[in-house]
This record gives C-alpha cells, sequence and structure tokens, in this order.
C-alpha cells in the first residue's frame, strides 16, 4: 500500500505531544498477527516502530490497541525513513500527531546513517533544519535523538556541533535530548590519549539528558547487566562524570535497543524479547554523588 493510500483517510487534531517521564517504555518491535507487509523485511508479523507510518489507518489501530496493553508508550519514529517512503513532511506531523491525540509519546531519531552525509555536521543540519523546525512549531515530539548510531558515521567534533546546535532549541522547549550509538557503546569522546567516558558526557550537561543504549542482541543475562553497570556507575556522578544532568537528575541510561536483530532474524520470539527486558530492567542499581542510578526503561519488552 502507498505512503498516500495510508495516510489518505487521516485527520488528526494538532494535540501536542505529552510530557516524557524519564521512565522509557517502549517497543521498537513487537509481533502482531496478520501485519501486512510494508517492505521492511524480516520475521514475519514483526512490527517496527519507526515503520508505523507506512500501515494502513485501521491497522495502526491495531497496532496502538497492542502497545496500548503492553503500556509501550514511547514510539520510536524516523522522519527520514518516512521521507524514503515518500511521506511528505505535514503528513509526517499528522502521524505524530495522530499518536499523541492517542496519549503516547512520539521519540523522534532526528539523523540517520543511511541518508546523513558522513562526518559533516554542517550538511547534516541542513537537511535536518526544515524538519526539526517544524516538530518543534507543531510540538509533536515528547523525546527527541540526536541520531541513530551516531559513532559509525560522526567524528567527535561533528557529533558534538550537531549536538550544540539543536540541544538549545529542544530544551527550550521543555524537551528531551538523548544519543544513540553502536552496540555497547555509551560514549563517542574526543579522540585523544586518555580520553574519558567522562570527556563526553561532561561537555554536554544542559544539552543531554538520556543515553538510548544499544545492547548485544547474542548477550548473555550475565553480559547485557554487565555492560550496564559501569554506565550506571559514572552516570552516579563516580569517574569523574558531573552527578547532574543540567535537569535536575543524573543523565538517564534507557536500554532502548536490546533483541531487535535477534527478532528481525527471526531468531527470538516475544516472550524471550520481553524477558530480555526485564533482565536489563532488573540491573543491580549503583550509586555514587548523585545517590543510586537504575536502568530507566526499556525499548524492546517490558
Amino acid at each position: 500500500m502507498s505512503a498516500g493510500a495510508c495516510l489518505a483517510a487521516m485527520s488528526s487534531p494538532a494535540v501536542k505531544a505529552p510530557v516524557a517521564p524519564r521512565l522509557y517504555r517502549g517497543d521498537m518491535g513487537v509481533f502482531i498477527d496478520g501485519a501486512p507487509d510494508v517492505g521492511a523485511g524480516g520475521a514475519p508479523n514483526l512490527v517496527l516502530s519507526f515503520m508505523y507510518p507506512r500501515y494502513s489507518p485501521d491497522f495502526r489501530a491495531v497496532i496502538r490497541s497492542v502497545w496500548k496493553q503492553r503500556q509501550s508508550l514511547d514510539v520510536l519514529l524516523s522522519w527520514q525513513d518516512d521521507v524514503a517512503y515518500s511521506i511528505t513532511l505535514q503528513q509526517c506531523i499528522s502521524i505524530r500527531q495522530e499518536l499523541c491525540a492517542d496519549g503516547f509519546r512520539p521519540c523522534e531519531w532526528m539523523a540517520s546513517k543511511v541518508y546523513m552525509p558522513r562526518d559533516d555536521a554542517a550538511g547534516t543540519l541542513q537537511i535536518m533544519e526544515p524538519t526539526l523546525a517544524a516538530f518543534l512549531s507543531a510540538d509533536c515530539i515528547s523525546r527527541y535523538c540526536v541520531g541513530g548510531e551516531l559513532d559509525l558515521w560522526n567524528t567527535y567534533d561533528s557529533l558534538q556541533a550537531i549536538t550544540d546546535a539543536i540541544a538549545p532549541r529542544i530544551n527550550g522547549i521543555g524537551r528531551t535530548l538523548a544519543v544513540h550509538f553502536s552496540t555497547n557503546r555509551a560514549d563517542w569522546r574526543p579522540d585523544h590519549p586518555g580520553s574519558t567516558f567522562a570527556d563526553y558526557w561532561n561537555p554536554n550537561q544542559g544539552k543531554l539528558s538520556a543515553l538510548w543504549f544499544q545492547a548485544d542482541s547474542e548477550a548473555s543475562d550475565a553480559n547485557l547487566q554487565a555492560e550496564m553497570v559501569p554506565i550506571l556507575e559514572r552516570f552516579a556522578g563516580n569517574d569523574g562524570v558531573v552527578p547532574d544532568s543540567g535537569f535536575g537528575h543524573p543523565f538517564d541510561c534507557h536500554a532502548v535497543e536490546i533483541s531487535l536483530q535477534k527478532m528481525f532474524d527471526g531468531g527470538m520470539d516475544q516472550a524471550e524479547c520481553d524477558r530480555r527486558g526485564r533482565v536489563e530492567l532488573a540491573t543491580p542499581a549503583q550509586g555514587g554523588p548523585a545517590g543510586m542510578v537504575s536502568v530507566m526503561g526499556s525499548g524492546n519488552g517490558q
């Protein structure tokens, strides 16, 4: 079904996005019986949250019903994937307002490794600007993320320049900004000897609120938690990391991407995906100057 057919019947009120709590609750992927093929590939019946705009209005209602049953209110979207499917900017806004009207919290990947230029902050910002301006004006996004797997297509300097440019505008309307890196990476520090986790996060105080962590979909339960522990320790204010993100709380770690690749490949069912999400959430809290810091939500199973 074409993007035009999917969206032709949609008429969403201009509802602003709900304010996002610190706790993230979402499903990047969820199996729904009878899900039509929208060109995403992967296992049958797997609905990827960032493919939501491609479905018909009737099936979007089915998806929202499943998400509600699972209390998965944070919906990760990607406007660049929408545009690649010939969905217009106004349709992008309307689809996000549709979610807002039904109580969901749209979360946006603002930049994609697939569509953005490599190591080019100015080029990335130029491509991003019309959409960012429109989203901010409509106030239809609850959570923003600079982009996906940012370390794979940026230098430290280009990533910091993008972050510095968009953070004041996003934070200025009371929305949050996060970063997402490749598997098991929690920072993208300066490229010089002796640079540390703190060298990345401390300059982003008052800019970033959270890390959207990507776990290894093949990791054991023990390793899932072992990757989380040093992140929580540092966000608690240890190893020279500031204990306050600049927003009255520590930097938050959201285990947003845990098992998606395995689900996509057909090697993991919903029950196992959900169980692994609970393993991440059960990582022991770590203490420091910021107090006790825990994993603040999951994007693959609750």
